[in-house]
């Protein structure tokens, strides 16, 4: 497997990821100590590459004094649990899901169950959706000693500091570290070379709410940071980080606007995930849940912004634009 240096000090490791195309991106810092940001997710060949990786640059799992995780999803944490001997963080909102994993996939997998009537989603996906729970449970563990992070918090001692920085939407508690000195962004997957990533379901609220204007508003924030480099989540690292942060505002727009042209007629959020995916590969539980959740966070974002009104018929929501509007 091949190892990137890419910052002075910063090493990316790309590890194997069963739930997509690419592989996730764990990163070496070095210095006095070594940290360890991201750590993929429970696989065997997982492992086999973030051991490899290591030993090529010299080090052993159990060199690593800090793991840092960039926000609670199994393909980012879901070995974290093996660096019983490390310290933990991850960021404030998203601890339970490290610390507790296998419960906050049991409250996930609840409130899934009870939104999909919500959203209209009957038979067959209905079925298909609360499958994908068990591949993520077997995809990571409870790390009980893990300890939150929060917005400012400096990390010392892995060369240059870290800044923590919030940047939530895709998972309520997703942090980046900043590097003042040369501008380097570990920006997880906030921000991404090339796909913009899907918004998080808020599944403790009540109602139920989305990631997508808190992705557009830590996209913002990024836009006022002096960045250099990106070194995302998954893919190659880039520098182009304003006109990526333009472009993928400018996408934003775009996805609302298909949105929105969709409930000109009362529309539920399988009505428009059929409409806006219709090549999605219905035996596929996470796509199909993905596709749900886009088209979820999309309505409720034109609500928020008062182009489109919820009706609540009976069980299901409904969805259409604003008279006027």
């Amino acid at each position: 497997m091949s190892v990137f240096e890419e910052a002075g000090g910063v090493f990316r490791i790309p590890v194997h990821n069963p739930f997509g195309v690419q592989s996730t991106n764990t990163y070496l810092l070095v210095g006095d100590r070594l940290a360890l940001v991201d750590v993929g997710p429970l696989h065997r060949r997982t492992w086999d590459d973030l051991i490899e990786g290591l030993r090529s640059l010299g080090h052993r799992p159990e060199d690593i004094d800090l793991v840092v995780l960039t926000h609670g999803h199994a393909d980012h944490d879901g070995q974290a649990y093996r660096f019983n001997w490390a310290e933990l963080r991850v960021g404030f909102l998203d601890l339970p899901k490290v610390a507790d994993y296998q419960a906050h996939l049991r409250r996930y997998e609840q409130a899934v169950r009870a939104l999909l009537p919500r959203w209209g989603v009957v038979g067959a996906n209905a079925q298909t959706v609360p499958k994908f729970f068990g591949r993520l449970s077997a995809a990571g563990d409870d790390a009980p000693w893990a300890q939150g992070l929060l917005d400012g918090e400096e990390l010392a001692g892995f060369g240059q500091s870290w800044r923590v920085i919030d940047l939530p939407g895709h998972t309520e508690g997703l942090i980046g570290l900043f590097r003042e000195t040369d501008g380097v962004l570990i920006s997880s997957d906030q921000l991404l070379a090339e796909i913009v990533p899907n918004p998080a379901l808020y599944f403790a609220l009540d109602p139920p709410g989305h990631g997508l204007s808190d992705y557009e508003q830590s996209l913002r924030r990024i836009a006022e940071l002096p960045v250099a480099v990106v070194l995302p989540g998954h893919g190659e690292s880039f520098t182009d980080c304003a006109d990526k942060v333009a472009g993928f505002l400018e996408q934003l727009e775009v996805r609302l606007r298909e949105a929105e042209d969709v409930v000109h007629v009362p529309s539920t959020v399988q009505d428009l995930a059929a409409k806006l995916f219709p090549g999605c590969d219905l035996s596929n539980s996470y796509h199909v849940f993905v596709t749900l959740v886009e088209s979820f966070a999309r309505l409720e974002a034109l609500r928020e912004r008062g182009v489109v009104e919820r009706r609540d018929e009976g069980v299901v929501w409904s969805y259409v634009v604003r008279k006027g509007g």
